[in-house]
């Protein structure tokens, strides 16, 4: 996310700039507009794009880009090539959220920027504080914490030998402890009903002096 996060931030830099050299409005109100388009449609090529690498890397078997799953014990290598991959799609998605929504409204876009702009014309070190700081902070916040949940680990997947089948090792020994855990719950029940049994049936006789068939509770 931090790596993305910087590639995303530079290259708003550059658009904003690009921007702004057409139109009235200032780099700043240009790089304010451009996040808060890119966040708003980022989301969504985001999430179409993570699907779509989701269900190429299942169908392909592709355990290195398997996302957020680096190996037991953990790998570099998995993670370096999900982080470039995902700093790929990230500064890619800036740039179609350009060409397809910011580009044709261009003229648009720059009198929303220019309106946006106005109020804090006269206070520059307002302006730079707002844009450049408060509402990335606030954007970057809710983008982090949505696309958090596309690239995060879904499922662990056990390691697979070399004739493709998955190792049931793991799985093998949480049954076990599963059988082991029920086997135990089900002798304390049997203790359990055998003490109420005893008590409801033999220590009644017992005080009246009589015996029981069953006195014994092991």
């Amino acid at each position: 996310q931090a790596f993305a996060g910087f590639l995303q931030h530079m290259v708003n830099l550059v658009l904003g700039v690009a921007f702004a050299a057409g139109g009235g409005a200032s780099e700043c109100a240009w790089y304010l507009l451009n996040f808060v388009i890119s966040v708003g449609c980022g989301i969504f090529l985001l999430n179409v794009m993570m699907t779509v690498y989701h269900t190429c890397v299942e169908r392909l078997g592709l355990q290195i880009l398997r996302s957020g799953e680096y190996g037991k014990p953990p790998d570099w290598r998995p993670w370096l090539a999900q982080m470039l991959l995902w700093g790929l799609m990230a500064s890619a998605e800036k740039g179609i959220t350009a060409l397809v929504v910011i580009m044709p409204l261009h003229p648009h876009l720059d009198r929303v920027a220019q309106a946006l702009e106005a109020p804090l014309y006269p206070y520059p070190k307002l302006e730079l504080l707002a844009v450049m700081v408060a509402a990335p902070v606030l954007l970057n916040i809710l983008f982090f914490w949505i696309i958090d949940s596309l690239i995060m680990r879904r499922r662990a997947h056990p390691p697979r030998d070399e004739g493709g089948q998955a190792d049931d090792q793991v799985t093998g020994r949480a049954l076990a402890e599963e059988e082991a855990a029920a086997a135990e719950a089900a002798a304390e029940e049997r203790v359990l009903t055998d003490g109420v049994g005893f008590l409801t049936s033999c220590w009644p006789k017992r005080r009246q002096g009589g015996a029981c068939a069953n006195a014994s509770l092991v």
